[in-house]
């Protein structure tokens, strides 16, 4: 698509370079993207690809589904660095949402989106993206439809209020598996407002978009917990840090999506 790749390429770099992207994060958690390809046997037993850390209500159960039909793997284009990502339709546009840190490494704003189930690929630029201390998310616009994968609708769960204890739930593609479903509680909230998870995540999990029993987005997972003790740091495998989801502001990103629309029509009348 000419008009979408020549309108979108222009503004994407604009947009990718006025957002925040700094190289910081939270000293005590460890981002999670992982180097492709991984085809190495991951350390933890995992049992039938879904691992629930407490039985979720039925209505929990059909948002699980439904992050199972909208899950992808993403990568940077230059390092190949991979991660988790998540299809969403919004204002009449497809999306893909993952985490920052994913391209980090990269000088090239634009993510190669992968179908699992069929191994297809598509280029998407990456149009509003926000990495410091509160924020480590990513927004990718695809050029069209992705086969074999259903979009969720893209809500937000603003307030965190009352979250302590909700079991949530995320579908991604950690180290070499494809499709783990899994399920955690709100354990708290750290200083920064990311959400603390009691659950698992490791290699390629990051980018999962997390979810409340209502399907509303309640954060991006971005890392795992780390304890610095007085001899080396400690990793918390069960406690994952998630990048609020009112970090990402839907004014903004309705705005971008318009000047996207606009830089169309305008190619259209030239043609």
């Amino acid at each position: 698509m000419r008009i979408f790749a020549r309108a979108i390429a222009a503004f994407t770099l604009l947009a990718f370079m006025t957002a925040s992207c700094s190289t910081g994060g939270t000293e005590q958690a460890r981002n999670i993207s992982s180097s492709a390809p991984t085809s190495h046997a991951c350390s933890m037993t995992v049992a039938d690809e879904v691992m629930p850390a407490a039985s979720p209500s039925r209505r929990l159960s059909r948002v699980a589904e439904q992050t199972r039909q909208s899950s992808v793997k993403v990568y940077d284009i230059d390092t190949r660095v991979r991660g988790s990502g998540t299809y969403f339709e919004f204002e009449g546009r497809h999306l893909v949402i993952t985490s920052a840190h994913v391209l980090e490494s990269s000088n090239i704003p634009f993510l190669r989106v992968e179908v699992p189930s069929t191994g297809e690929m598509v280029l998407a630029p990456v149009v509003y993206a926000l990495l410091d201390e509160e924020n480590d998310f990513a927004i990718a616009v695809l050029p069209q439809e992705l086969p074999g994968r259903t979009p969720m609708s893209l809500k937000m769960r603003e307030d965190h209020s009352g979250l302590i204890g909700e079991t949530l739930v995320y579908t991604g593609h950690p180290a070499s598996h494809e499709f783990l479903t899994i399920f955690g509680q709100v354990a708290g909230l750290a200083d920064n407002t990311n959400v603390l998870m009691h659950s698992y995540a490791w290699m390629g999990a990051s980018g999962s978009a997390v979810f409340d029993s209502r399907g509303r987005l309640v954060g991006i997972l971005r890392a795992v917990d780390v304890n610095y003790g007085p001899i080396v740091p400690q990793i918390t495998e069960d406690i994952v840090w998630l990048s609020p989801s009112s970090g990402i502001n839907l004014e903004r990103l309705r705005l971008i999506l318009e000047i996207i629309t606009l830089a169309e029509e305008v190619e259209g009348l030239e043609d």
